[in-house]
């Protein structure tokens, strides 16, 4: 089930959903495991929860666990089958599981007890750097200032070498320093960019919204 060497973000998913295949940061192949039928494991976060499905007509929260695996399952097909070229088949699927942070699908009392940080407009100054006012204090994770300025393990690993290199500054070692590697921004997107700000700033939509992201389900 290789999809792809990283995330995937399936855009017509109702249910804002991305994907990672697991198989490809094992050592071991995953068939090693158990009684070997496990073959990949496909990693997958909804982050809409507030929208319609696309076949069950449900929102996620008020879905069963049944109900979310399924729908899940069926939105991540429907993508990347779309071409007539089917990579993903039910005969594929040998399991699912749902994070146990996840409490009460599909009661009015659902709960998730692991929340996500993301970073919202204007947070850049509210966030710490590695380094405190306190000698022996340091900060690690994705929600510190990083250059990757995004909730995601590339952000939680650049602030790990932030808070190591801080630990090593203060405490005077001559160690060599854990490599920071700036985040790599492709010249072809600024202008894009520049006139994107402008709309914003002038009250207007991004030139690329040309139709509801939902559509065809409104």
């Amino acid at each position: 089930m290789d999809l792809a060497n990283g995330h995937v973000g399936y855009n017509d998913a109702p249910w804002g959903l991305t994907s990672i295949s697991e198989a490809q940061f094992w050592r071991r192949p995953l068939t090693t495991y158990g009684d070997g039928a496990v073959q990949d494991v496909l990693s997958a976060i909804i982050s809409e929860w507030e929208e319609p499905g696309t076949f069950n007509r449900k929102t996620a929260k008020q879905c069963t666990p049944e109900e979310i695996a399924r729908e899940t399952w069926a939105q991540i097909k429907a993508h990347v089958n779309d071409d007539g070229e089917i990579q993903l088949a039910d005969d594929m699927l040998h399991s699912w599981m749902i994070d146990p942070a996840l409490t009460d699908a599909g009661t009015p009392e659902i709960a998730y007890d692991d929340a996500i940080f993301i970073q919202n407009p204007g947070s850049w100054s509210d966030r710490p750097d590695a380094a405190t006012a306190i000698d022996n204090l340091f900060l690690a994770g994705d929600w510190i200032k990083t250059g990757m300025n995004v909730a995601c393990m590339e952000g939680a690993n650049e602030g790990g070498r932030l808070a190591a290199n801080a630990v090593l500054h203060a405490s005077g070692s001559s160690a060599g320093l854990a490599t920071v590697t700036p985040r790599y921004t492709m010249p072809l997107w600024e202008p894009l960019k520049l006139i994107d700000r402008e709309l914003y700033k002038a009250g207007q939509p991004n030139m690329f919204d040309l139709i509801d992201r939902r559509y065809p389900i409104r």
